[in-house]
C-alpha cells in the first residue's frame, strides 16, 4: 500500500477516533483524559501498518512509513487539526523506539 493510502487511512482513524472538539492545546492542557482515544489511535494505525512489533524490520518500516505521513501532513494545509494529528504520529514514533 502506498504512504497516500496510508496517510488517507490514518487521517480517517483520527477523525473517528479523536472527538472534532480535541485540539492539541486541550490535550496538553491535561483537561482530560484522552488514554482510551490515543490508544485506540495508536492499535488501529499498527495495525493497517502491520507492525510486528517483535521484529525490528518491521518497526523501522512502520517509523519510516509514519515520519514521511508527518512530514505531509505539515505540508497538507487541508488536514483539519494537523497539529494534533502530528503531535500523535510523532508520539507513536517515540514509543515504537522504545520496542
Amino acid at each position: 500500500m502506498s504512504n497516500e493510502n496510508h496517510m488517507k487511512q490514518i487521517i480517517e482513524i483520527f477523525v473517528n477516533t479523536m472527538p472534532s472538539h480535541i485540539t492539541l492545546e486541550a490535550l496538553e492542557a491535561g483537561t482530560m483524559d484522552l488514554t482510551d482515544e490515543m490508544d485506540s489511535f495508536d492499535y488501529q494505525v499498527k495495525d493497517i501498518l502491520e507492525l510486528d512489533e517483535n521484529d525490528e524490520t518491521s518497526i523501522a518500516n512502520t517509523k519510516s512509513i509514519i515520519l514521511g505521513i508527518i512530514e505531509t501532513v505539515k505540508s497538507d494545509t487541508q488536514v483539519d487539526r494537523s497539529d494534533l494529528l502530528v503531535y500523535l504520529l510523532e508520539l507513536l514514533c517515540e514509543r515504537l523506539d522504545d520496542l
